[in-house]
């Protein structure tokens, strides 16, 4: 559809930023929207009929955040991802991404990296913020494992904050495997297998 605006509009560069912007906008309201969903016990809509390079399924989760202009992306593995496994991870990788860009100064970077390992692929996400205090990543990893045991959506709280709820709720459902470490920036460091 933005094809069609921009031949339909002309090539106005105003017109397109514009474009661009409710697009991306439209993207973050989507992104929450089957945020909700998810937590609800559905499973991520959209569904990919191939394969996906792990590359382009980094660049979809980089679209579904506000920040996506601080995300680097460093030696992505050269692989490609099942088209039933695609949503789930864009999906994953986005929440983790937002929480990256939220919580770093906005002057920093975050570094995407992805590996081949044993059991799959390892999708490192660092930022370079204030590190977890114990309790800040005990409460982190209490929230992953509550969703993947099946969260009740009154357990979120009364401001709820979704995206790790969310990532653990995925992470049951496809059996991807989360942790949080301290990065070699002084951040945090999410890894996702």
């Amino acid at each position: 559809e933005l094809r069609e605006m921009e031949d339909h509009y002309g090539r106005n560069p105003e017109v397109f930023d514009d474009l661009l912007r409710i697009d991306h906008g439209t993207a973050l309201i989507g992104r929450l929207a089957d945020s909700i969903a998810v937590l609800g016990g559905a499973r991520p809509s959209r569904q990919w009929p191939k394969p996906v390079p792990l590359f382009s399924v980094l660049r979809g989760a980089m679209s579904r955040i506000l920040e996506y202009q601080r995300v680097d992306l460093h030696s992505i593995a050269k692989v490609a991802i099942v088209g039933t496994s695609v949503e789930p991870l864009i999906h994953a990788c986005a929440e983790l991404l937002d929480n990256a860009t939220r919580y770093s100064p906005p002057q920093t970077r975050v570094h995407v990296t992805a590996v081949e390992v044993q059991t799959g692929i390892a999708i490192e996400i660092e930022d370079g913020g204030v590190s977890l205090s114990e309790e800040a990543r005990a409460r982190a990893e209490n929230m992953l494992a509550q969703a993947q045991a099946g969260i009740n959506m009154n357990d979120l709280g009364e401001s709820p904050r979704l995206g790790m709820a969310v990532v653990g709720r995925l992470s049951r459902m496809y059996q991807l495997q989360v942790s949080l470490r301290q990065s070699a920036y002084g951040g945090v460091r999410a890894v996702l297998i």
